[in-house]
């Protein structure tokens, strides 16, 4: 008898639990249910579409610039360094037209070209663009055509602002296309004019970008020397290079010396006939002629003459 109770007790027991079990297992379901009616729904990011529509005029307000694509943040991507080179040479040779018929065929040579020349009586100046790979072997053969005076190299590290128009003009092109999709979409004159003038100041900007960076990947691709051909120097150098100095201090001191000559021929021209009118003066007056002299003489001989007695 005991035995019987004791087996309906645990029964009832274990149906109350399981009862419990269901009832809870139903009541985080509706919990969870409920929690996922109340959670707000989240509009598709203006960003993540890349554009913004301005609330009152219609018009795309902001173009996001970053595109798809990129490196991993955190990543290094490796940059190969940009660079400008820049020349001055100036050569002494004993022909500068036949000089300068070499320096044509080593263009020639090089895939280089003239970009500028300027012919004197005393010398040639030539801007010459070579390609970067044949900077140096241009300027060795140049140097072996005559005798080098000066030769200065310049190097420009144009690497940021390389990559930077790059992007820059990555970012307008998708903001031009992207200008173009929404002028498809335009619902009135005004939307159409609006997007026409957005897009209109997006595309100039593109071209002068575009012109920009076309400018500086030719000055990275070929580099520049400005060459300069002069005469050798005649026999007896170190005469000619002091006729050089002393043209040179009288073109740095030339104004001063030119008051000075000047006041010089002053003196000769006006200060001769002044001295020789003195001159002249004193010798009338003090010299043989004594005329002043004479003068004083007669006047003190009077002074010392006895009265005369009247009769």
């Amino acid at each position: 008898m005991k035995t019987v109770r004791r087996r309906v007790f645990i029964a009832m027991v274990t149906g109350v639990f399981l009862f419990s079990c269901a009832k809870n297992s139903a009541g985080a379901v509706r919990t969870e249910k409920a929690l996922a009616a109340a959670r707000p729904m989240v509009a598709p990011s203006p960003e993540a579409e890349g554009l913004l529509l301005d609330a009152q005029e219609g018009l795309p307000q902001r173009i996001d610039d970053s595109t798809s694509g990129g490196p991993v943040a955190g990543e290094t991507v490796p940059k190969e360094r940009k660079l400008i080179y820049r020349a001055q040479v100036e050569l002494r040779v004993s022909d500068i037209q036949k000089a300068f018929s070499e320096v044509t065929d080593l263009l020639k040579s090089f895939g280089a070209y003239l970009a500028h020349q300027t012919t004197t009586e005393e010398s040639i100046t030539a801007e010459i663009r070579v390609p970067r790979e044949q900077f140096q072997n241009m300027l060795t053969r140049l140097e072996q055509l005559g005798k080098v005076r000066t030769k200065n190299i310049f190097t420009e590290d144009v690497t940021d602002t390389y990559f930077d128009l790059e992007q820059r003009i990555k970012n307008k092109r998708t903001l031009v296309e992207r200008y173009r999709e929404y002028l498809k979409s335009a619902k009135n004159i005004e939307e159409i004019l609006k997007v026409e003038q957005a897009l209109s100041d997006a595309t100039y900007e593109l071209e002068r970008l575009e012109g920009s960076f076309t400018q500086l990947s030719q000055q990275i691709a070929y580099s520049t020397i400005n060459l300069v051909l002069e005469p050798l120097m005649p026999t007896g150098s170190e005469k000619s290079t002091f006729l050089e100095k002393l043209q040179e201090f009288f073109a740095s001191y030339g104004e001063t010396l030119g008051n000075i000559v000047i006041v010089i021929i002053g003196l000769v021209v006006y200060g001769i006939p002044l001295l020789l009118i003195g001159a002249f003066v004193w010798y009338l007056s003090f010299g043989k002629i004594g005329l002043v002299r004479k003068l004083f003489r007669l006047i003190h001989s009077e002074k010392k003459a006895p009265p005369r007695r009247e009769i």
